[in-house]
């Protein structure tokens, strides 16, 4: 097939494989042409091939195993906010081009705030903005509250009305992020947060705590999402490696799988 034009060659690509799916000539259930055979008909190299299924994989419309090829899980977007990483430049994505709205800010002495999993280095103070993520038209996404140690209290002045990622805020002010480390549970809003996303408060969510570290282990912010259930879909990809996770303080230290098998 001659190659296109008209925008980036994977994203044509991904739109022919979608139109495909959607038109019923890939059903539900089915396996995608490999990445050799794709490639070979599209007259591209195997990368963007991956790079275009990987386009339909983010939007839910197919999933990938190795060994076993490319599936067709639904013929449209399963969700609205559908985001996998395997990369702190893939994380990037999340919130990109969703405005950040506070709806209040709170500043805690070293060793006091609230109890809510967060974790803050105890020798210090911080300040912590609650948050609302907006889409374009205005319509609240998700929830957003920042925790931001005193030490890089000049992010602050910032962060209102910001539309970046909080990966590449961060790293247009303080430097890059060297390592993120994740918590997730399932929770129900409270009246407040429900009220502020327009979802009923038994609305179950995800809640996502995040921590933000740089190259000397600082903290440089962290923060607590709150992700209401039908619209978002999140996923990770995980690889074997022999690199062992550098230590983090005990502020900000994830519970290990014996605590958590300790507290069932």
């Amino acid at each position: 097939m001659a190659r296109q034009t008209g925008g980036p060659q994977y994203q044509l690509i991904a739109h022919t494989l979608m139109k495909r799916v959607r038109d019923g000539e890939h059903a539900i259930g089915s396996l995608l042409p490999t990445e050799r055979a794709l490639g070979e008909k599209f007259g591209v190299s195997r990368i963007t091939i991956r790079a275009a299924l990987a386009e339909l994989e983010r939007r839910g419309m197919v999933s990938r195993r190795p060994g076993v090829g490319t599936r067709v899980e639904a013929t449209g977007e399963r969700n609205n906010f559908v985001v996998v990483s395997d990369s702190i430049d893939a994380l990037a994505k999340v919130s990109t081009g969703r405005r950040f709205k506070s709806y209040g800010i709170e500043t805690f002495d070293a060793g006091a705030g609230p109890d809510d999993g967060m974790r803050m280095p105890p020798d210090e103070g911080y300040t912590r903005v609650p948050g609302v993520r907006l889409s374009s038209s205005g319509r609240p996404v998700h929830l957003s509250a920042v925790y931001v140690p005193r030490s890089r209290s000049h992010l602050l002045e910032a962060l209102e009305g910001t539309d970046e990622s909080i990966v590449d805020f961060i790293s247009k002010r303080v430097g890059e992020i060297a390592e993120v480390r994740h918590e997730f549970d399932a929770v129900a809003p409270t009246r407040l947060e429900a009220e502020v996303m327009g979802r009923d408060v038994d609305t179950p969510c995800l809640r996502n705590r995040t921590w933000f570290h740089a190259a000397d282990g600082s903290l440089v912010v962290a923060v607590l999402g709150l992700f209401p259930a039908g619209p978002w879909a999140m996923g990770a990809v995980l690889r074997r490696g022999d690199r062992a996770a550098p230590p983090v303080s005990d502020a900000v230290q994830a519970p290990t799988a014996a605590a958590v098998a300790n507290k069932s």
